[in-house]
């Protein structure tokens, strides 16, 4: 009886674990902007302004922004691949670091965004998501679209 109580227990927490994520990991070329650094580098520091996304690190000499790891809600599963639950259905992403890379000169520009979503950033050694690049993809053409002086966002 001790055994079917323990194998019935096992089972249905290895049936709770989300399976591994299947999308493989694509490299995503920068967005180039028809705009100086200067005004793609503000454009991304207002842009991650508006989304209430915390910067740790805003170094212009090397045209890098980032985030510690930190918690997200609602992530469209979109977003990322983090597997499927028991049903099927594909698993939120938990937890998500930042990272932007704005090159450029005085005429025209680049902005690259990576993202490291995880399911969770409260246990270390929790399996890493695959970003789809959705996110990274529209968040620069959002910067793209405020540093060449349009409005994109209704």
């Amino acid at each position: 009886m001790r055994l079917t109580v323990s194998f019935v227990a096992l089972v249905t927490l290895t049936a709770c674990a989300p399976t591994t994520p299947t999308t493989t990991p694509v490299p995503r070329a920068p967005t180039t902007v028809s705009a100086s650094f200067d005004k793609t580098w503000k454009a991304a520091i207002d842009e991650f302004t508006a989304l209430d996304i915390r910067l740790k690190t805003i170094d212009k000499a090397s045209g890098v922004l980032a985030t510690d790891p930190m918690v997200v809600f609602r992530a469209p599963t979109d977003y990322a691949d983090c597997g499927n639950d028991m049903l099927g259905q594909r698993v939120r992403p938990g937890g998500a670091a930042y990272n932007v890379v704005v090159t450029g000169d005085s005429t025209s520009s680049t902005v690259h965004i990576s993202v490291a979503w995880a399911l969770t950033i409260a246990k270390k050694g929790a399996p890493p998501c695959v970003s789809t690049g959705v996110w990274e993809d529209a968040i620069e053409h959002e910067i793209q679209a405020k540093a060449e002086g349009r409005t994109r966002r209704q």
